[in-house]
Formats: C-alpha cells, sequence, structure tokens
C-alpha cells in the first residue's frame, strides 16, 4: 500500500456503514453489507489523520493531528455539520455520557454538552 493510503486510526460502524480515513484525509463510508464503497470526500484537515474515527450520539467526528475536527451527520450521502479547531493532537477523542475528553500535545480537554 503506497504511503499516501496509510489508515493509522480506527474505523467506526454506524448504522449499517463503517467510515474510515486514510492519513491524507480521504474519507470513506463503506457498506458493511456487500463492502461497495457508498461514498467518499476529501476532507480539509490539514493534517495527518492519526486519531479514529469516533462516533458519538447522532454524529461521526474525524480529526487530524492539526487540531481540526469534522462532524458529520451519518448516512449514505456526505453531510457535514460542523467544523472545530483546538490545538495539535493525535489522540482519539473520549466519549462519556454528554462530554468530550481530547488530550492534546499541552492541554486536556473536557467539552461538555450545556
Amino acid at each position: 500500500t503506497p504511503a499516501k493510503d496509510r489508515y493509522y486510526g480506527s474505523a467506526v460502524f454506524y448504522d449499517g456503514l463503517l467510515y474510515a480515513v486514510n492519513q491524507q484525509g480521504m474519507l470513506s463510508a463503506i457498506d458493511a453489507q456487500d463492502g461497495k464503497v457508498v461514498w467518499e470526500k476529501k476532507l480539509e484537515l490539514k493534517g495527518t489523520c492519526y486519531p479514529s474515527v469516533a462516533a458519538a450520539g447522532k454524529f461521526i467526528y474525524i480529526s487530524s493531528d492539526s487540531g481540526k475536527t469534522t462532524v458529520l451527520e451519518p448516512g449514505r450521502e456526505f453531510k457535514q455539520v460542523a467544523e472545530n479547531t483546538l490545538e495539535l493532537f493525535r489522540a482519539s477523542p473520549v466519549f462519556e455520557g454528554h462530554r468530550l475528553y481530547l488530550r492534546a500535545y499541552k492541554n486536556m480537554y473536557c467539552i461538555e454538552k450545556k
């Protein structure tokens, strides 16, 4: 596999689809029944995608070491609902209740839904 196609983080399964992102930010939604690619989208994350794709509530989260995170509504069509930026990080986000925990290079974040 060429270096540009490496997958560092784990994919996530949500409602019949697997969501996987390669190191360059190419996100694929794959039908778990037949293995066919439903859609692909190059995300503008400006970094290497080390963190695993995450699912919490009704959203999918994809991040890169640039500190950027893209938030999607899962489904058979690409639908971005938000983009957020923190400091540089490579860790995967952890969700607990209404909180998101993230270990960045210099700080540990706890972001809570109000």
